[in-house]
């Protein structure tokens, strides 16, 4: 995989923050480097996975940083999000679709990630969390 370029933003855990990743997401789009077709979706799931990292991983603690990075090249974005947390087990969430899980406010993140993500991993006992996007856009159309 020859890269395009990678970057690295460092986050303070507070809500503010996140604009500045939403902008860098929107620079991407507007300067063509991804596709309008998954926007939508590398948008939402990575604010998602900030968002978690900020709550849950460093438990809003302003004193705690996160850290984005992004690399791709002409077929794959990746993004990769790591905070300070202890980590979870992903493997252990409940399942937010079923009847018993359904009204609660919390839990769906991960699952909102893994539904627009192409390939989700986590690193470091959860404190890490990689979503890897698809950029070619045959494959999206399903051409």
């Amino acid at each position: 995989m020859k890269l395009r370029f990678q970057d690295k933003i460092t986050l303070n855990s507070a809500l503010e923050e996140l604009s500045k990743v939403e902008t860098y997401i929107d620079q991407l789009l507007e300067k063509e480097l991804i596709p309008a077709e998954v926007y939508g979706n590398v948008m939402v799931a990575t604010t998602e996975a900030i968002l978690n990292a900020m709550n849950h991983g460093n438990q809003n603690d302003p004193k705690k940083t996160l850290d984005f990075y992004a690399e791709f090249d002409d077929k794959t974005l990746i993004i990769k999000v790591v905070d300070q947390g202890k980590g979870f087990d992903h493997s252990a969430l409940p399942d937010p679709t079923t009847a018993e899980n359904v009204e609660n406010l919390s839990g769906r993140g991960i699952f909102i990630i893994h539904n627009l993500a192409d390939q989700v991993t986590f690193e470091k006992q959860g404190s890490t969390i990689i979503l890897e996007f698809s950029l070619n856009i045959n494959e999206l159309v399903g051409a």
